[in-house]
């Protein structure tokens, strides 16, 4: 695929989060690195941004003492972008954003939430929110496949249109994926407590993600056998027909 995107996050890690476009990609709170993440599906017609965020001043002063932090972004396999950020014990620490900007052209990301409206606080139609997530957490409690297909119709769509995927083998392969978790002799999925969900606002705005009060996913599995947890991160824009999962 030649205008397949790549984004790689090399260096020492710690309470850091990658974001395209101010969408969450990935945390890291152990170290470690994020090679060759695909991006088409965060990127956006003309100019798109990549950060590294920090999120707090210690996790800043860590990373800006201890690493060599490098965030590349390639094009069909060739690299059109990269920052290093270097490690200096003797300055203060690393600012809470670190960005690296690159232009997609216009032949890129005509996504939904694109023209969602920007997300106001509070949070509009709070109650519609709540709804949706309980549907979908219900969905992977009673194994309902062809609920959980319906929830995440948009998002699969737009991935589809992001890679150029053919449809019909992609979304086979995402029904066999949740047949197969599913199909655990333990699965469950863990309670969801709406009263310890707040939403934080993404994608300047446009989007939300969900977050409990400990700061973890609360869409989640109960531990598996070897003590795995299966974790369903999701972002939803409000439309003028409600909220719907978009990424």
């Amino acid at each position: 695929m030649n205008n397949l995107y790549t984004l790689s996050a090399r260096g020492k890690f710690l309470g850091i989060e990658v974001r395209i476009n101010d969408i969450p990609l990935a945390i890291f709170n152990a170290g470690g690195n994020l090679p060759d993440a695909r991006i088409n599906h965060y990127v956006i017609p003309g100019k798109n941004v990549a950060t590294l965020h920090a999120s707090n001043a210690s996790d800043r002063a860590a990373v800006h003492r201890d690493s060599l932090t490098l965030l590349s972004i390639e094009r069909g396999g060739v690299q059109i972008t990269q920052s290093n950020w270097t490690a200096n014990p003797q300055a203060p620490a690393l600012p809470p954003e670190m960005s690296l900007e690159f232009d997609a052209g216009a032949g890129v990301g005509d996504w939904s939430w694109l023209t969602a409206p920007v997300i106001t606080e509070p949070v509009p139609n709070v109650q519609a929110l709540h709804n949706l997530l309980s549907q979908l957490h219900n969905a992977m409690q009673f194994i309902d496949i062809d609920a959980v297909m319906d929830l995440l119709a948009l998002k699969n769509m737009e991935m589809i249109q992001a890679f150029g995927i053919d449809s019909a083998r992609m979304l086979a392969a995402q029904r066999a994926f949740f047949a197969g978790l599913f199909a655990a002799a333990n699965w469950a999925m863990a309670p969801l407590n709406l009263t310890n969900v707040g939403f934080e606002r993404c994608a300047n705005g446009r989007m939300v993600r969900p977050v409990s009060s400990t700061g973890e996913n609360p869409i989640s599995s109960t531990p598996g056998a070897s003590g795995e947890v299966f974790v369903l991160p999701v972002l939803a824009s409000h439309f003028s027909d409600g909220w719907k999962i978009v990424r």
